[in-house]
């Protein structure tokens, strides 16, 4: 193999600023000998002769101008590997400007290749300032849920240096974790935190400057989880061989902010509300908070009955607007069904886009609503108004029922012949005004012999066309009272029967 040995530093020139540090990294291939290379560290100066720095193999390498540096761990030689070290440089300084020579003592069987590679560092002054508003300490921002809060700092170069661009982040700080706010780069983009990038969209979070060196930033909707502590982080970048580099940083606290979650409290102000049922019933709810930004309140009502949980349709909430305290009601035009009622009142805080965002939300405690069902008081009579005085003549029986309310109602009739024990069905009218003749009268029904009516929204008429033999007997009706429920299905909640009425004649033989 043949063997050329290449020893590489950095491209340069690199540009550094004052107080800041430096690590410049040398490494060696393509050599002969120990894997392990060693190497040695000059530096050479704008003018006068060249200083040893240090290596890695002579300890009395070091020129005596350094060696209190040396000591203070200042000026440092790090192996990183076997044909790799970093010359660290701590709290650079306008001295430290000049070319740094990174050589390697040849272990080749033939000299081939570079020994010795240097890269130029220039050390530029440190104008870079950054500091809170008027220079204040950091301070205790105490905002409201929903709310809106604005940090302001200052950061610019006191002088102009060439090449250098400015980049200012926001930055919050809680316990052990640091989170990116928003950023304005060194580009002049603006670049929104992983956890901001949303809100940073809809306009919620945003970077403003004022003149030259003043950065605003200011978070609306405020959240809970916006609490921390805020710093403002300035980095000067220059252009290097390889791209925008990061040269140096500095950071100073501006604010704790705390953000109180809303005081939002939402409650039903009656203990248990008993109501007829299909009467009307109103139940109150009460949504009080404390807020300094115009708030739009949202109230949504639910009912459950031991099972399912069914949202009801509720009346308009109230305008947006900074009052404290909203009361909401649920209108209910026909009580029908028991359950536990619960009032759920959302705060919503406006955005800057124009649209509303939810900042607290709380549920109130259930409230009973028991609604009673009144057993309507049915009476049932029934009267003969057309009596045969032989047979072939008609027969009518009126049925009428008393009953407070219009309810919906239905009739059925019943005769007993010569076995008082058994009641034949003659027919019915239901609910839905149809007609249904018994087994035994379905053919007379048809030929029009028994005629059913309802002769006002409480008499029913049972009518005989020529009553014979067989229709001597007791009749009686039996009327009911039915409720439609809430799937349009009918129950019947009271029945009652009327005194029966016998329908007889004397005996053609014994009339005179």
């Amino acid at each position: 193999a043949v063997w050329s040995r290449i020893v590489r530093v950095p491209s340069g020139p690199l540009l550094r600023v004052e107080g800041t540090d430096i690590a410049i990294s040398c490494n060696v291939s393509d050599y002969e000998g120990p894997r392990e290379q060693n190497f040695e560290w000059t530096f050479s100066p704008g003018s006068g002769p060249v200083v040893s720095v240090l290596s890695t193999w002579d300890d009395t390498f070091t020129d005596a101008a350094l060696k209190a540096r040396v000591g203070a761990g200042d000026i440092q030689l790090q192996r990183t590997g076997n044909s790799e070290v970093l010359l660290r440089l701590r709290q650079l300084s306008s001295s430290d400007e000049g070319n740094y020579t990174c050589s390697t003592p040849s272990t080749d069987a033939t000299v081939s290749g570079n020994y010795d590679d240097h890269v130029q560092l220039k050390v530029i002054p440190d104008t870079l300032s950054l500091h809170g508003p008027k220079g204040r300490t950091t301070t205790v921002r105490n905002v409201t849920e929903g709310g809106s809060f604005q940090l302001q700092c200052q950061a610019g170069f006191s002088e102009s240096a060439a090449h250098t661009h400015l980049s200012l982040t926001w930055e919050r700080q809680t316990a052990g974790s640091t989170s990116k706010v928003l950023t304005l780069t060194h580009l002049g983009r603006f670049q929104p935190g992983p956890n901001y990038a949303d809100r940073y969209n809809r306009g919620e979070v945003r970077l403003d400057t004022a003149g030259s060196d003043k950065y605003q930033l200011t978070v609306d909707g405020a959240q809970t989880t916006d609490g921390g502590d805020y710093s403002c982080v300035a980095q000067t970048w220059v252009q290097g061989p390889d791209g925008w580099e990061n040269i140096q940083e500095k950071r100073v606290g501006v604010a704790q902010v705390e953000v109180w979650p809303m005081d939002l409290t939402v409650t039903i102000p009656v203990k248990e509300v008993e109501v007829q049922e299909g009467s009307p019933f109103t139940v109150p709810c009460q949504v009080s908070l404390d807020s300094n930004v115009p708030v739009l309140i949202q109230v949504r009502w639910f009912r459950s009955d031991g099972g399912d949980i069914q949202e009801l349709l509720g009346g308009p909430d109230p305008e947006p607007s900074q009052e404290k305290t909203y009361t909401h009601k649920l209108e209910v035009p026909q009580a029908r069904i028991s359950g536990d009622y619960t009032c759920r009142g959302s705060a919503w805080t406006p955005l800057r886009d124009g649209s509303w965002k939810k900042a607290a939300e709380r549920t109130s405690d259930a409230v009973r609503v028991k609604v009673v069902s009144e057993v309507p008081n049915l009476q049932v009579t029934l009267n003969v108004s057309v009596l045969p005085q032989m047979s072939d003549e008609p027969t009518e029986l009126l049925c009428h029922m008393t009953v407070s309310g219009d309810p919906r109602l239905s009739v059925s009739w019943y005769f007993q012949g010569q076995n008082p024990a058994t009641s034949i069905l003659v027919g019915s009218m239901n609910q839905d005004w149809t007609l249904q003749a018994g087994e035994a009268y379905q053919q007379r029904l048809d030929r029009g012999e028994v005629i059913f009516s309802r002769q006002d929204p409480r008499t029913f008429a049972l009518r005989i066309q020529w009553t014979s033999e067989e229709d001597r007997g007791s009749y009686h009706c039996v009327g009911t009272v039915w409720k439609q429920q809430l799937d349009n299905s009918w129950t019947p909640v009271s029945q009652e029967t009327s005194r029966p009425v016998t329908v007889n004649w004397a005996a053609e033989g014994n009339k005179k």
